[in-house]
């Protein structure tokens, strides 16, 4: 009985907050709600990569998702957050990760003939470069040896991904010690990233903006400080090539504890960063906060009930770390 009136309040409280999520910004019409949506790939060709991670939606997917987006919230250019009192009730800011040629191909290409505001956070030594992101690298390597016997240090709990764990100088060794790097081979399971120019020419159109992901993609909690600085210091510089570009963050992987701490934040906060951006899939109550959340849309989210389910979930969810700064 008692297991029974449990599930039953369970229900209650999701009901109400699905009516809250739902018919939230008409009830209050002067909350600065704010809903950041994450993508990575956009592509019907997804990559072992990408699948490993449910980093891909599908062109079909990806254009149904921003039509609902469109139909129940006011989405927002990202710099539109600097001027937060402007900012309308029930915003959405969308929002890509890594720079994959199929985001910009695929989804920014949509957005921009749309005239839908977007935000890309780079790490330009991987474009640059054109070489694999580091976290596809640990993960490839990983999958065909075990790493965790040629770094013993790693210490590695259980269910811990190499990638999270891994440094510059771990890497730097490893990869001293192999032959060759098939980077050609790696790029095929990552997927191809964006060239510098095919960016540029995105951001031409005023919808298109760039922030910082680090200068290459490591796991913020597996580098020190100076080598945190340092990545972050060189990407910034990078991006000030472009006249589109706000000086707003996001962390590599975004999970709060395992991929950053509250040192990182202070580090961020003292350098001056406007926004900085985590993803554990959240949407934030107050705009004026330094840190916000990000909610990711999967393949899954391919209907409108499935988008409420997960606009539910992120509302439980909401900014549960803006407390750190």
């Amino acid at each position: 009985m008692l297991h029974r009136i449990k599930r039953l309040n369970s229900l209650v409280k999701y009901v109400l907050q699905y009516i809250k999520t739902v018919f939230g910004h008409k009830l209050y019409p002067g909350r600065k709600k704010i809903t950041v949506f994450l993508y990575h790939e956009i592509s019907d060709e997804p990559t072992a990569f990408s699948q490993s991670f449910g980093l891909c939606v599908s062109n079909q997917v990806f254009r149904t998702q921003i039509a609902w987006i469109r139909r129940n919230f006011t989405i927002i250019h990202p710099a539109d957050l600097l001027q937060p009192r402007q900012i309308p009730s029930n915003a959405a800011l969308i929002t890509f990760d890594d720079g994959f040629h199929g985001a910009y191909h695929n989804g920014i290409s949509y957005l921009n003939e749309h005239k839908i505001p977007s935000l890309m956070f780079l790490n330009m030594g991987c474009i640059l470069d054109q070489k694999p992101l580091e976290s596809a690298l640990a993960c490839y390597y990983s999958s065909k040896e075990n790493l965790q016997e040629i770094f013993p240090g790693l210490n590695l709990e259980k269910n811990t991904p190499l990638h999270l764990s891994i440094n510059p100088r771990m890497m730097e060794e490893y990869l001293s010690i192999k032959s060759y790097s098939d980077y050609e081979k790696i790029n095929r399971y990552q997927g191809e990233l964006a060239t510098v120019s095919e960016i540029m020419s995105y951001t031409d159109s005023g919808f298109h903006t760039l922030g910082n992901h680090l200068y290459r993609h490591w796991n913020a909690e597996a580098l020190s400080d100076e080598e945190f600085m340092h990545m972050f210091n060189e990407n910034r510089e990078r991006l000030s090539d472009s006249e589109y570009v706000v000086d707003f963050f996001a962390f590599p992987n975004g999970q709060p504890g395992s991929c950053f701490s509250q040192r990182h934040l202070s580090l961020l906060k003292e350098a001056g960063v406007k926004k900085i951006f985590y993803s554990s899939g959240g949407i934030n109550d107050d705009t004026d906060k330094l840190l916000l959340n990000r909610t990711a849309l999967f393949e899954t989210d391919n209907t409108k009930w499935k988008l409420w389910k997960r606009l539910v979930i992120a509302n439980l969810i909401g900014n549960n770390h803006s407390y750190l700064v």
